[in-house]
Protein backbone atom coordinates (compact mmCIF):
# COMPACT_ATOMS: atom_id res chain seq x y z
CA UNK A 1 0.00 0.00 0.00
CA UNK A 2 2.80 2.20 1.00
CA UNK A 3 4.74 1.68 -2.44
CA UNK A 4 0.86 2.21 -4.55
CA UNK A 5 0.66 5.54 -2.05
CA UNK A 6 4.64 6.84 -3.08
CA UNK A 7 3.35 6.54 -7.29
CA UNK A 8 0.44 7.93 -6.89
CA UNK A 9 1.36 10.87 -5.25
CA UNK A 10 4.99 11.49 -7.26
CA UNK A 11 5.61 9.28 -10.04
CA UNK A 12 2.19 8.97 -11.63
CA UNK A 13 2.26 13.12 -12.55
CA UNK A 14 6.11 12.00 -14.39
CA UNK A 15 4.02 9.63 -16.60
CA UNK A 16 1.16 12.16 -16.77
CA UNK A 17 3.55 14.33 -18.11
CA UNK A 18 5.43 11.71 -21.03
CA UNK A 19 2.32 11.78 -23.13
CA UNK A 20 3.91 15.30 -24.01
CA UNK A 21 7.50 14.10 -24.99
CA UNK A 22 5.92 12.63 -28.56
CA UNK A 23 4.74 16.03 -29.49
CA UNK A 24 7.85 18.10 -28.23
CA UNK A 25 9.77 15.50 -30.36
CA UNK A 26 8.08 15.69 -33.15
CA UNK A 27 7.59 19.09 -33.70
CA UNK A 28 11.39 18.54 -34.14
CA UNK A 29 10.98 16.20 -36.89
CA UNK A 30 8.56 18.81 -38.65
CA UNK A 31 11.59 21.66 -38.29
CA UNK A 32 13.99 18.78 -40.07
CA UNK A 33 13.42 14.90 -39.92
CA UNK A 34 17.27 15.31 -39.96
CA UNK A 35 16.88 17.15 -36.38
CA UNK A 36 14.30 14.36 -35.71
CA UNK A 37 16.25 11.95 -35.66
CA UNK A 38 19.08 13.17 -33.46
CA UNK A 39 16.47 13.85 -30.86
CA UNK A 40 14.67 10.73 -31.57
CA UNK A 41 18.06 8.43 -31.27
CA UNK A 42 18.94 10.61 -27.91
CA UNK A 43 15.41 9.30 -26.14
CA UNK A 44 16.20 6.00 -27.39
CA UNK A 45 19.27 5.85 -25.34
CA UNK A 46 18.05 7.00 -22.40
CA UNK A 47 15.32 4.65 -22.46
CA UNK A 48 17.89 2.26 -22.55
CA UNK A 49 20.16 3.78 -20.09
CA UNK A 50 17.27 3.57 -17.52
CA UNK A 51 16.58 -0.03 -18.15
CA UNK A 52 20.24 -0.85 -17.98
CA UNK A 53 20.13 0.63 -14.21
CA UNK A 54 17.04 -1.34 -13.34
CA UNK A 55 18.62 -4.05 -14.64
CA UNK A 56 22.35 -3.67 -13.13
CA UNK A 57 20.89 -2.28 -9.91
CA UNK A 58 18.37 -4.87 -8.96
CA UNK A 59 20.62 -7.75 -7.90
CA UNK A 60 21.86 -5.57 -5.35
CA UNK A 61 18.83 -4.16 -3.88
CA UNK A 62 17.27 -7.02 -3.50
CA UNK A 63 20.78 -8.39 -1.38
CA UNK A 64 20.38 -5.20 0.59
CA UNK A 65 16.54 -5.88 1.62
CA UNK A 66 17.23 -9.25 2.26
CA UNK A 67 20.79 -8.72 4.14
CA UNK A 68 18.03 -5.70 6.51
CA UNK A 69 15.45 -8.42 7.13
CA UNK A 70 17.79 -10.82 8.48
CA UNK A 71 19.51 -8.44 10.98
CA UNK A 72 15.94 -7.29 11.90
CA UNK A 73 14.78 -10.82 12.50
CA UNK A 74 17.83 -11.52 14.49
CA UNK A 75 17.54 -8.23 16.75
CA UNK A 76 14.34 -9.69 17.59
CA UNK A 77 15.05 -13.02 18.28
CA UNK A 78 17.64 -11.87 20.72
CA UNK A 79 15.67 -9.72 22.43
CA UNK A 80 12.75 -12.73 22.79
CA UNK A 81 15.76 -14.95 24.23
CA UNK A 82 17.98 -12.48 25.61
CA UNK A 83 17.60 -14.72 28.89
CA UNK A 84 18.86 -17.82 27.30
CA UNK A 85 21.41 -15.60 25.07
CA UNK A 86 23.43 -14.65 27.92
CA UNK A 87 23.26 -17.99 29.74
CA UNK A 88 24.46 -19.80 27.12
CA UNK A 89 27.10 -17.00 26.42
CA UNK A 90 25.89 -16.92 22.83
CA UNK A 91 25.82 -12.95 22.79
CA UNK A 92 29.86 -12.71 21.19
CA UNK A 93 28.94 -15.02 18.07
CA UNK A 94 25.47 -13.82 17.40
CA UNK A 95 26.45 -9.65 17.32
CA UNK A 96 29.69 -10.94 15.15
CA UNK A 97 26.61 -12.41 12.90
CA UNK A 98 24.61 -9.50 13.00
CA UNK A 99 27.60 -7.26 12.21
CA UNK A 100 28.55 -9.47 9.23
CA UNK A 101 24.83 -8.65 7.84
CA UNK A 102 25.11 -5.02 8.29
CA UNK A 103 28.36 -4.98 6.52
CA UNK A 104 26.96 -6.41 3.25
CA UNK A 105 24.34 -4.80 3.53
CA UNK A 106 26.20 -1.06 3.53
CA UNK A 107 28.49 -2.76 0.78
CA UNK A 108 25.19 -3.51 -1.37
CA UNK A 109 23.62 -0.13 -0.63
CA UNK A 110 27.30 1.37 -1.65
CA UNK A 111 27.34 -0.10 -4.83
CA UNK A 112 23.88 0.24 -5.84
CA UNK A 113 24.30 4.06 -5.54
CA UNK A 114 27.49 3.74 -7.06
CA UNK A 115 25.32 2.26 -10.32
CA UNK A 116 22.81 4.92 -9.87
CA UNK A 117 25.18 7.77 -9.63
CA UNK A 118 26.83 6.52 -12.76
CA UNK A 119 23.91 6.24 -14.85
CA UNK A 120 22.73 9.67 -13.64
CA UNK A 121 25.77 11.43 -14.62
CA UNK A 122 25.53 9.70 -18.41
CA UNK A 123 21.82 10.21 -18.92
CA UNK A 124 23.15 14.06 -17.75
CA UNK A 125 25.84 13.50 -20.36
CA UNK A 126 23.43 12.29 -23.15
CA UNK A 127 21.49 15.60 -22.52
CA UNK A 128 24.41 17.64 -23.22
CA UNK A 129 25.53 15.74 -26.08
CA UNK A 130 21.97 15.73 -27.96
CA UNK A 131 21.87 19.67 -27.29
CA UNK A 132 25.52 20.07 -28.79
CA UNK A 133 24.26 17.53 -31.75
CA UNK A 134 21.14 19.46 -32.56
CA UNK A 135 23.61 22.56 -32.72
CA UNK A 136 25.87 20.91 -34.86
CA UNK A 137 23.42 19.44 -37.30
CA UNK A 138 21.02 22.57 -37.37
CA UNK A 139 24.20 24.88 -38.19
CA UNK A 140 25.58 22.10 -41.08
CA UNK A 141 21.88 22.42 -42.32
CA UNK A 142 21.85 26.33 -42.07
CA UNK A 143 25.20 26.00 -44.36
CA UNK A 144 23.01 24.38 -46.82
CA UNK A 145 20.10 26.80 -46.79
CA UNK A 146 17.92 24.04 -45.45
CA UNK A 147 16.58 25.94 -42.18
CA UNK A 148 17.15 29.27 -40.39
CA UNK A 149 18.86 29.69 -37.89
CA UNK A 150 15.82 30.41 -35.95
CA UNK A 151 14.93 26.77 -36.46
CA UNK A 152 17.89 25.54 -34.84
CA UNK A 153 17.11 27.20 -31.13
CA UNK A 154 13.23 25.83 -31.45
CA UNK A 155 14.45 22.50 -32.27
CA UNK A 156 17.06 22.44 -29.45
CA UNK A 157 14.21 23.98 -27.05
CA UNK A 158 11.33 21.45 -28.41
CA UNK A 159 14.04 18.10 -27.93
CA UNK A 160 15.24 19.36 -24.64
CA UNK A 161 11.78 19.33 -23.04
CA UNK A 162 10.64 16.39 -24.63
CA UNK A 163 14.03 14.80 -22.98
CA UNK A 164 13.29 16.30 -19.39
CA UNK A 165 10.24 14.60 -19.85
CA UNK A 166 11.23 11.29 -21.03
CA UNK A 167 13.99 11.31 -18.24
CA UNK A 168 11.96 11.85 -15.25
CA UNK A 169 9.65 8.91 -16.39
CA UNK A 170 12.91 7.07 -16.74
CA UNK A 171 14.64 8.24 -13.26
CA UNK A 172 10.89 7.06 -11.44
CA UNK A 173 10.96 3.66 -13.46
CA UNK A 174 11.85 2.20 -10.60
CA UNK A 175 8.93 3.35 -8.46
CA UNK A 176 6.67 2.83 -10.63
CA UNK A 177 7.34 -1.17 -11.16
CA UNK A 178 7.54 -1.30 -7.38
CA UNK A 179 4.16 0.10 -7.53
CA UNK A 180 2.69 -2.51 -9.81
CA UNK A 181 3.91 -5.29 -8.34
CA UNK A 182 2.59 -4.26 -4.86
CA UNK A 183 -0.76 -3.25 -6.72
CA UNK A 184 -0.85 -6.68 -8.02
CA UNK A 185 -0.52 -8.07 -4.50
CA UNK A 186 -2.75 -5.72 -2.88
CA UNK A 187 -5.70 -7.33 -5.47
CA UNK A 188 -4.52 -10.38 -4.83
CA UNK A 189 -4.63 -10.07 -0.87
CA UNK A 190 -8.05 -8.36 -0.80
CA UNK A 191 -9.62 -11.07 -3.46
CA UNK A 192 -12.38 -12.83 -2.00
CA UNK A 193 -10.69 -16.63 -1.94
CA UNK A 194 -12.02 -19.37 -3.14
CA UNK A 195 -14.20 -21.04 -0.29
CA UNK A 196 -12.95 -25.06 0.04
CA UNK A 197 -15.91 -27.50 0.51
CA UNK A 198 -16.30 -28.68 3.86
CA UNK A 199 -18.42 -31.66 4.42
CA UNK A 200 -19.97 -31.62 8.05
CA UNK A 201 -22.57 -33.77 9.91
CA UNK A 202 -26.30 -33.26 9.80
CA UNK A 203 -27.14 -32.15 13.17
CA UNK A 204 -23.21 -30.69 14.11
CA UNK A 205 -25.24 -27.24 15.22
CA UNK A 206 -27.13 -28.56 18.25
CA UNK A 207 -23.49 -31.14 19.66
CA UNK A 208 -22.37 -29.54 22.44
CA UNK A 209 -18.63 -27.54 22.54
CA UNK A 210 -15.99 -29.18 24.51
CA UNK A 211 -13.10 -27.04 25.26
CA UNK A 212 -9.98 -28.73 26.60
CA UNK A 213 -6.00 -27.86 26.83
CA UNK A 214 -6.68 -24.20 25.81
CA UNK A 215 -3.73 -21.30 26.76
CA UNK A 216 -3.18 -18.17 25.83
CA UNK A 217 0.08 -16.48 24.76
CA UNK A 218 0.54 -12.56 23.70
CA UNK A 219 2.93 -12.60 20.42
CA UNK A 220 6.77 -12.11 21.68
CA UNK A 221 5.64 -13.42 25.35
CA UNK A 222 7.72 -16.30 26.37
CA UNK A 223 4.95 -17.44 29.25
CA UNK A 224 1.45 -17.89 28.88
CA UNK A 225 -1.15 -15.94 30.40
CA UNK A 226 -3.02 -19.26 31.31
CA UNK A 227 -2.33 -22.98 29.70
CA UNK A 228 -4.32 -26.41 29.57
CA UNK A 229 -7.57 -25.12 30.83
Amino acid sequence: LAAVSRFAGRSMLRWLDLIWAPVFIFGVYLIHPVLGFVAIGATALLVLMGVLQDRTTSPSRRAASAARRDGGELVRTLDRNRESVGGLQMGENLTAQWRRKETGRLVERQTTDARGDMFRTLMGGLGQYMRIGLLAVGVWLVVLDQISLGSIFAARVMAGFGFRLVEGAVRNWRGTREARDAYVRLVKHLSPADAAPVSVLKGIETAPMVLDSVGHRYPYQRNSLFRRL
